[in-house]
């Protein structure tokens, strides 16, 4: 019995291991900002990003909130499918937008996706916002500016700037 239970605790002991090392082979691989859409942080962002607007778009509740920081479950009674296919109807879609950046915070609890399209008619810009939450990544908030083409404002700085507060600010 002595032998079994020998055996028992040094799985548990490599699994522990394991499961630190790998943590911190994640943290390490999560930079500070990267503009290489190709960066392994920068999909894995953009990918949790694509599933959120696939379920968001078919009006799957239960699918999105599963995607997004635990301050949208406190809402969830109040989000209805119809309502996730508007909200998410004007997003810009990664695949149709052109991939700025990733930025991250310096304690690495809040990331920030940036995407652009830019037309003659119309220049658009999103914020993506994630926090770790329980070891995961999770949409916090989203962000958009538009203008028109003619307009000189910069859009961009601006959505930076709102979700530069947003990212410092700690969850609620």
């Amino acid at each position: 019995m002595s032998i079994q239970l020998a055996v028992v605790c040094c799985l548990l002991a490599v699994l522990t291991a394991g499961s630190i090392f790998l943590s911190s082979t994640a943290l390490a691989q999560t930079p500070e900002r990267t503009t290489s859409q190709t960066h392994p942080f920068a999909k894995s962002l953009e990918e949790l990003y694509l599933k959120y607007l696939v379920a968001a778009r078919k009006g799957d509740v239960k699918a999105t909130l599963a995607l997004m920081t635990s301050e949208y479950g406190k809402m969830a009674d109040k989000i209805t499918p119809d309502l996730l296919k508007g909200m998410s109807r004007d997003d810009l879609d990664p695949q149709s937008s052109q991939f700025v950046r990733v930025d991250v915070t310096s304690n690495k609890t809040a990331a920030r996706a940036l995407y652009q399209k830019i037309g003659a008619a119309m220049k658009e810009w999103a914020a993506v916002v994630f926090r770790s939450e329980g070891g995961k990544w999770k949409i916090a908030k989203l962000f958009k500016r538009s203008v028109s083409g003619e307009e000189s404002k910069d859009g961009l700085q601006e959505l930076i700037q709102e979700s530069d507060q947003f990212m410092a600010a700690s969850p609620r």
